[in-house]
This record gives structure tokens, sequence and C-alpha cells, in this order.
């Protein structure tokens, strides 16, 4: 019942979750259920703190190891979304000791990283899709880590490193979304880096490979900014 309870739940309201999980007259393993679908109620309707207790309380009541630690990462997961980054983190890694290469891990990491990125944490963010990467195996988890990982380095001005993933992904992602974004972002990893020539040569590559795409104009713009860089003033008002 506990794995049901975390990957469903049930239709009962909040009120009537809380009250069955508080009754002292059910089995400890039925309480720990209870106290983790209210957990997910909460969770679902926003209530990221209240669903961090209530996963506590569920945690209370069970004994098998593995089970413990799948509802702490799920504790985590509210923990994230509460904002509260740093024992979410902590309580993820501690997490690996016990169910070690787990996607539900490796999930929660990974929304710990687009946490710290989006709140302008980009150290921080590195270190955690690192962390991802040593660890964890699942080849579209780890595409994800990579992308996550390439993104908050050019944030950090790390061009050359970030250009060095992006190329990688851009030629071997598995999703064409994901060569895609790669393909545009490798331009502008180049384009920080001051290397203009190969900057432009990558925006012109993406607007062959994507001619219908969103971000049409935004290439042009850039490539034409690349050539005005380069002193190639033809070929920037030509592109503008």
């Amino acid at each position: 019942t506990l794995k049901l309870s975390i990957e469903g739940g049930t239709g009962s309201s909040t009120n009537e979750l809380a009250q069955l999980a508080q009754s002292e007259s059910l089995a400890p393993e039925l309480r720990a259920d209870a106290w983790t679908v209210l957990a997910l109620h909460q969770a679902a309707k926003g209530k990221y703190v209240k669903s961090v207790h209530a996963f506590e309380k569920a945690e209370f009541h069970i004994r098998d190891p593995k089970d413990r630690a799948a509802v702490r990462i799920q504790r985590a997961k509210s923990l994230v979304a509460a904002n509260q980054l740093e024992p979410a983190g902590q309580l993820l890694r501690d997490q690996i000791g016990v169910l070690g290469d787990d996607d539900n891990i490796g999930r929660g990491l990974l929304m710990l990283g687009e946490t710290y990125a989006a709140t302008n944490s980009f150290e921080l963010s590195v270190k955690t899709y690192r962390e991802f990467l040593e660890f964890f195996t699942n080849p579209g988890q780890r595409e994800q880590a990579h992308i996550g990982l390439a993104w908050s380095l050019i944030l950090q001005e790390q061009f050359d490193e970030s250009a060095l993933l992006f190329e990688k992904l851009s030629t071997d992602a598995g999703e064409a979304e994901h060569r895609k974004q790669a393909t545009y972002k490798l331009a502008d990893a180049w384009f920080g880096a001051e290397k203009f020539e190969k900057a432009r040569k990558q925006y012109s590559r993406f607007l062959k490979s994507y001619p219908g795409d969103d971000l049409l104009p935004q290439a042009m713009y850039q490539e034409a900014l690349c050539a005005t860089r380069i002193g190639s003033t033809d070929e920037a008002v030509d592109a503008f």
C-alpha cells in the first residue's frame, strides 16, 4: 500500500486523511500510508511546508529502510518546492547510500539543480548537476543533467566548458528538442567567449538546420552581430 500511496493517492479529503493518519488504532504501516497520501494531497495543493511535515510523520512509522528512503525523496521534493534548497539537497544525497542509482533520487537532484539555476545560484546548480553525473546512469536523466550543467556554466561565464558540452549534445542528444537547443546554445557559448567567428558559423548552422523555428529572428540578429564584431560589415548589413 505504501508504493500505491506514493504513486497515486486516494480520493479522500485532506481532513479525512488527517483524521485517519492520527488514528492510534491503525497499524503503523497504515498510518504511514495515510500520512504519505496526506502529504501528496498537500503538495498537490501547493502547501509544501505542510507536506514536508506530513512526510516526516510518515517516516516515523516506516520500518523498512528503502520505503523510508522513498518517502524522504518525496519530502526532499517538497522542500525544493518550498525553496528550502540546502536541506533538500542533503536529504537527497543521504538517500543515495540507501537506494543507490535510483531514478527518483535522480529526478529530485535534477529538480534541485533547476531550482538553483532559476534562483541565480549558478555555482550550486553546477555542483548539483556534477554530483548527479557522478552517481546516476539513466540516459535520459543524464542528458537532461548535461543540458542543465552546460546552461549553468554559460551563466557562470565558463564558456569554453559549456561549449564542449553543447557541441557534443548538438549531435549526440537522444531527443530532437535537446539537439536543437544545444545547437543554438553552442553559438551563445562561443559568443560569450568572444569567439565571434565560431559563433557566427554556429548561428548560421542553426538557421540552416531549423529554418522554421521560433528562434529564427534571434539567431539572425546574433549572426549579424557576430559579423559586426569581426568587421564583416557587408555580411552584417545583409543579415539585418
